[in-house]
C-alpha cells in the first residue's frame, strides 16, 4: 500500500557559495558525521559565502521541445528537445561590494582595495566575454534509510547543488530605499560544460554528512 513519507517534504533555506569557474566541491568524505556540508565549504578557501538571501534560491530547468506534425495523426508525431535553459534566481540580502561584483557579473579586478579603509568598485562596461563562475548551494535533502550492521537507520541528509558554468545575464538593481533593505536581485544563467557527459550543467547530491561511501569520486563526477 502506498504511504506518504512526510520526511521527504522539504522546507527551509539554502546557503549559497561561489568560486572561480571549474572549482571542485570540497572534500566531504573527510568531514566528521556531525559536520554540516556548509562547514566544509567554509573551510575551503576557494569558495566564498554570499551571506543572507531573501525569497530563497530558485533553480529553473526549462527544456524547449520542437515537434513534428503529421496529417494522419492531426497532432505531433514526435517531440524533440531543441534547447535547454537552466537559470538560478535569488536575492542577495547582504549589500557588500563582493556581492555586487557577483550580481553584475564583473571580473574580480573591478573591485580593488585602495588601502585598509577604502575599497574601490569600478562601474565599467560589461566585458565582451561574460565572467563565468561556479556556484553551489546547500540545503536540506531527503532522508535515507540504510543498514548499519544489524540496525536499520534513517538519517537526515544535506543536499548540495553545483553549477559548473554560471554567469549573470540580466540586469541587477542596487536599490537605496527608506523602507526596504539594500539588496541585489540576480538571475544567473547556467551553461553546459562539455567536459562532463550527462552532468554538463552540474550535479545535485543528497548525502549524509561524513559518510564517505556517499561521496562520489570527484575526479569522475565533479
Amino acid at each position: 500500500m502506498s504511504q506518504v513519507n512526510v520526511r521527504n517534504i522539504l522546507v527551509g533555506f539554502g546557503d549559497m557559495y561561489y568560486a572561480d569557474q571549474g572549482t571542485v566541491l570540497p572534500d566531504f568524505a573527510s568531514s566528521p558525521t556531525d559536520v554540516r556540508l556548509q562547514d566544509s565549504f567554509d573551510a575551503d578557501a576557494n569558495w566564498k559565502y554570499v551571506g543572507a538571501t531573501q525569497e530563497g534560491i530558485e533553480l529553473a530547468y526549462e527544456p524547449d521541445y520542437g515537434e513534428v506534425e503529421v496529417d494522419q495523426l492531426r497532432d505531433a508525431a514526435i517531440l524533440f528537445n531543441q534547447m535547454t535553459t537552466v537559470n538560478l534566481n535569488t536575492t542577495l540580502a547582504e549589500a557588500t561590494l563582493e556581492n555586487l561584483l557577483l550580481a553584475w557579473g564583473l571580473a574580480d579586478e573591478f573591485l580593488q582595495q585602495v588601502d585598509s579603509k577604502v575599497d574601490s568598485f569600478s562601474v565599467g562596461n560589461a566585458p565582451i566575454d561574460p565572467v563565468e563562475r561556479s556556484i553551489a548551494f546547500v540545503g536540506k535533502g531527503a532522508p535515507a534509510t540504510y543498514t548499519d550492521g544489524e540496525d536499520t537507520v534513517t538519517a537526515a541528509r544535506d543536499r548540495v547543488y553545483l553549477g559548473r558554468r554560471v554567469l549573470s545575464v540580466e540586469g541587477a538593481t542596487l536599490n537605496l530605499s527608506r523602507t526596504e533593505n539594500t539588496a541585489y536581485p540576480v538571475t544567473f544563467r547556467l551553461l553546459p560544460d562539455p567536459a562532463f557527459r550527462d552532468s554538463e550543467y552540474g550535479v545535485i547530491l543528497d548525502r549524509i554528512p561524513g559518510d564517505s561511501t556517499a561521496n562520489p569520486d570527484p575526479t569522475n563526477v565533479f
